[in-house]
Formats: structure tokens, sequence, C-alpha cells
């Protein structure tokens, strides 16, 4: 990605870093657009994200895939930050290119306060009994924001507002 210039031919190898093959070629029904993939539907999306961000540089890139792999926060370190955060949630894919899941669960094991979810294909993972969202039932990867572009922010305001309710719970939302 770093020696190609142009933003199109750049994102199939971003898309299928961020998605599963599966949920690329499904109909994008949750952009209501079920006539078109995924893939179809968030190509110019992210063509035009690169187009507006500053390249990364070389130097850059390199001292990204270091952080990646020397970055280690104990065990206790997790621990003390779940004490000391009123609501934490952690939200991975079952199918996750970048972050494997069981990554995401070794954060759960050392934060046992946080929240945890996997999104996958079955659809579980959406806890509003009251939701009358389709289920999308296929793998999730990376970006649950580009699959889930409704729920994930219900989610968010959902997890948001209970950890504000724990910080003040006298305190109307």
């Amino acid at each position: 990605l770093t020696f190609t210039s142009d933003p199109y031919a750049k994102t199939d190898v971003v898309l299928n870093l961020l998605y599963p093959q599966e949920f690329l070629n499904s109909p994008a029904t949750e952009y209501d657009k079920p006539e078109l993939t995924y893939a179809e539907v968030l190509k110019p999306v992210v063509a035009h994200r690169m187009q507006i961000t500053r390249p990364q540089t070389l130097y850059g890139a390199f001292s990204q895939v270091v952080a990646g792999l020397t970055h280690r926060v104990s065990a206790d370190r997790l621990a003390k930050i779940s004490r000391s955060i009123p609501k934490i949630l952690i939200l991975t894919g079952d199918e996750d290119n970048l972050v494997r899941p069981k990554q995401s669960w070794h954060l759960k094991q050392c934060m046992p306060e946080a929240e945890y979810i996997v999104l996958d294909k079955t659809g579980r993972w959406d806890l509003s009994a009251s939701s009358s969202a389709t289920v999308l039932k296929v793998p999730a990867g990376h970006s649950p924001f580009g699959q889930h572009p409704k729920r994930v922010p219900q989610l968010l305001k959902r997890t948001f507002d209970e950890g504000w309710e724990l910080v003040e719970p006298d305190k109307p939302i």
C-alpha cells in the first residue's frame, strides 16, 4: 500500500484486510442497497478516505509494524485499566484479519468487568431484545461500523449510557 499512489488500486487490498470475502460478496442490505454487494458499496468509500488521507511514509509504515510487534500491556495493567473505567466494551469480529479474536479474548480475561461481544454469522451479538433489525448472518471482520452501520452506533450509545449511569447515577442521560 505504501508504494501505490492510486487509491482505487489499494481498495481491494484494504477491503480484503478489513472484511471477510463472504461479507464483501453479500447483498448490501445494511446500506439499504440489496442490488449491490458490500464490496461495490464500500469500495468508493474506502477510495475516498484514501484520497483525503495523507499518505503514510515508509518510515511511518515500518514504525507501525514495529509497534505492533513489540507493544504489550501486562495483565496487571489491563486489570487496573478495567477497574478504573466505568464501562468497557471489547468488540471483535470472528474473522478479523488484523486483531485475532483470541487477542480480544485475552483482553477480556484480563479485564473481567468488560463486556465482550464477538460479531459473527449467528447474529447473537444483537443484544437488544426489542431490536427489529435484520440480523446480518455473515462472518465479521475488523470494521464493525462498515458491516453494521446502523446497529454498532446503537451498541456504542448503550455502552456510553451505561457507563455514564455508573459514574453519575442520579443525572438524567
